[in-house]
């Protein structure tokens, strides 16, 4: 899984407004938002849990 988000070189420690796109290992390409945990409810929204060992 790739996270591709944008982050200003002037300003790298501001809040990422937005979200990010997640690209899964079988290509599939997602929005997240950028409250906290949205990467972890998207990986469990598509099946991944950490209690089966899958790892993001």
């Amino acid at each position: 899984m790739w996270v591709v988000a944008y982050v200003d070189p002037e300003h790298p420690d501001d809040i990422l407004v937005g979200g990010a796109i997640v690209v899964t290992d079988n290509g599939a390409v997602h929005t997240v938002g950028s409250i906290p945990d949205a990467l972890d409810a998207l990986m469990m929204a598509l099946g991944a849990t950490p209690e089966t060992g899958d790892a993001w």
